[in-house]
């Protein structure tokens, strides 16, 4: 939808309706009768990188502590391309509502550094005013319509929308109009632009003259330079595990680590790693507070059904079935902000986009469990220094025949073994394990289920070093 400036005849009356990114109304300014000016203080809280639920906490967090401190002037250092819309919609009605609940005399700045994008451009227009660096952008975010005057604008114009054009020559000058954005556009303005627009209070070189703007403007002086807040390494590396990229990385490792750690016997670096995948994807969860108690008790809950139905019960049967739901409904609930009393569903179109990127970071990371896992069984027992974490296949010495590594020492150091001897299962096989077969005890891999302990087995092939049986009942 276009939109078009028009020059006001009639300076008596101006109504401001401004198609523009996502929309707020710009506060009055400060003004004081009495002589004194006003000491106040200044605190600068960064709002870089992705906007996401981490960055939310982080910005209340930090907010708090600039009041706790005196701070009356709110100074947000934004250089953002967008992020969640929905964490994004938090930060905006927590500038907007919760702020002047801390502090009635808090006054939120936006202080555009490198570019507002998008979710960007919303955090920025709730704060009660935006400053920008010289050569610096804001918008590229799809608008909704606002109305009303303008406060502070210099220059006196009237945008309108679509079709909605004026006719009135006695009031606009229409000779004179000027197409601000067309209608296949999202509206993106320079830092000169916006200041022409109103959008921006000022233009600056830096955050000195950003503050002497301010102080000029409020006849208000700063005491000392502004209290400076970042984001802590804590919160930045919860963001980073919380990002699309990452998490499907985590994904397909703790995946990949527990395909490798039950396709071969024992317990070691795999199931480590899976372990360890699976706590950076519950932590971030938590910290970043998508993950409540409920959740977390549910995916723990179905990892151990998970390990019961693998390590005690034979088979595969009711106990494995209800750990895998489990563990979807804990991960799956993680996606979604919620508590501990709520279902874990999205209920409006900006939690439905944030489950979306949870579900395709879930995809991601299966899709490539998938290659990684096909790549492991096809070369890893290739590789020298990680052979041994799976069964390697090796020459036999006859077709049928082969000596087989001990695990126990017998009469002999070796023992020939043939496809149909029968022998008897010593730790169960889930598929891998351990048979004997006369004084020989060795590693196996079984057809089919699980074989319990104790129950006969019969020997269907060997494949160099690799003995596959099958239960005799």
């Amino acid at each position: 939808m276009a939109i078009m400036k028009y020059p006001v005849r009639d300076i008596g009356f101006v109504l401001f309706s401004l198609l523009l990114i996502t929309g707020a109304a710009f506060a009055s300014e400060y003004s004081y009768s009495d002589n004194a000016v006003p000491q106040v203080k200044a605190a600068v809280i960064t709002c870089k990188g992705d906007i996401d639920y981490g960055l939310y906490k982080s910005i209340k967090r930090r907010t708090k502590i600039a009041i706790d401190d005196g701070a009356t002037y709110l100074i947000y250092d934004i250089g953002t391309y967008g992020g969640l819309l929905k964490s994004a919609d938090d930060i905006s009605k927590f500038f907007i509502l919760e702020v002047p609940r801390l502090n009635s005399k808090a006054h939120t700045v936006a202080y555009v550094t490198t570019e507002a994008i998008s979710a960007g451009s919303l955090i920025s227009v709730s704060c009660r005013d935006i400053i920008m660096l010289k050569n610096t952008t804001i918008g590229d975010c799809a608008p909704i319509t606002i109305g009303g005057q303008l406060e502070g604008v210099t220059d006196q114009y009237e945008f309108f929308q679509g079709t909605a054009l004026p006719e009135d020559s006695n009031t606009y000058d229409l000779g004179k109009k000027e197409l601000v954005d067309s209608s296949d556009e999202i509206l993106t303005l320079t830092a000169a632009k916006a200041h022409e627009y109103g959008i921006a209070r000022a233009v600056v070189n830096d955050v000195n003259e950003a503050l002497g703007f301010l102080a000029q403007r409020d006849n208000v002086k700063f005491a000392g330079p502004p209290i400076m807040l970042n984001t802590t390494w804590s919160e930045e590396l919860a963001r980073w595990l919380n990002s699309t990229t990452v998490m499907a990385v985590l994904v397909g490792l703790a995946l990949l680590g527990v395909y490798i750690e039950l396709t071969t016997p024992g317990l070691g670096l795999p199931g480590l790693l899976a372990v360890i995948c699976f706590v950076l994807i519950i932590g971030s969860k938590y910290i970043s507070g998508l993950a409540n108690w409920i959740e977390i008790v549910l995916f723990v809950s179905g990892v151990i059904l998970l390990l019961v139905e693998i390590f005690v019960i034979p088979g595969f049967g009711i106990t494995g079935i209800a750990g895998i739901v489990l563990i979807l409904v804990g991960l799956f609930g993680m996606l979604i902000k919620n508590a501990p009393n709520e279902v874990p569903w999205p209920t409006s179109p900006t939690e439905w986009r944030d489950f979306n990127h949870g579900i395709m970071a879930i995809s991601v990371g299966l899709g490539a469990f998938i290659v990684l896992a096909w790549l492991a069984s096809k070369y890893l027992p290739k590789i020298p220094f990680l052979s041994g974490l799976m069964l390697v296949p090796d020459v036999s010495k006859s077709e049928g025949v082969m000596p087989i590594n001990m695990t126990r020492p017998t009469e002999n150091e070796t023992e020939n073994l043939y496809v149909g001897d029968i022998g008897e299962v010593v730790s169960t096989l889930r598929p891998t394990g351990k048979a004997k077969f006369g004084d020989a005890i060795v590693d196996v891999v079984a057809e089919g289920d699980f074989i319990n302990r104790g129950v006969k087995v019969e020997i269907t092939g060997i494949h160099g070093n690799r003995v596959v049986v099958k239960a005799i009942f």
